[in-house]
């Protein structure tokens, strides 16, 4: 229940049909929330950036100060920005787990963005889920129970 609640409380991007749409979302995120220490975000399509690279100014250019997390549609790889990645203690140095992978810029080795397989199960969700209150838990359960009821 309170991962349904997590997700239907992210910024729903599964329809956003380009980066321009995706920077659109997390920008007004941004603005109706700006109490949230985090911007979280689902379903960004691979398609949305007509084979653009993925890199974390992207994200920071919509969100400059403060973490910002997209889990793909496909559920195997998060998009994250400068901020997220400082708050991951994720840098050059940091290995990559086994089954997984951290995504580096070619010419410098610096993280760029993107975690996939273990990367973004074994770094980023304990660390999201080590983040909530109990504030927090009651919203997500409450955003679940609202969804189902919603849905008869």
């Amino acid at each position: 229940m309170m991962m349904m609640g997590q997700a239907v409380q992210k910024v729903a991007l599964r329809d956003a049909s380009d980066l321009l749409e995706i920077q659109r979302r997390f920008r007004q995120a941004a603005g109706d929330q700006p109490e949230a220490p985090r911007i979280l975000g689902a379903g960004w399509l691979y398609s949305a950036l007509g084979g653009a690279a993925l890199i974390r100014q992207m994200l920071g250019e919509a969100v400059p100060d403060r973490p910002v997390y997209l889990d793909a549609n496909d559920l195997h790889s998060v998009w994250v920005n400068s901020a997220a990645r400082a708050e991951l203690g994720i840098d050059h140095t940091t290995f990559d787990p086994a089954g997984g992978s951290i995504s580096r810029d070619p010419a410098t080795g610096k993280a760029d963005g993107m975690l996939y397989e273990t990367a973004a199960h074994q770094i980023i969700r304990p660390a999201l889920a080590n983040t909530g209150t109990d504030e927090d838990h009651d919203s997500s359960l409450e955003a679940a129970f609202e969804y189902y009821l919603s849905s008869g």
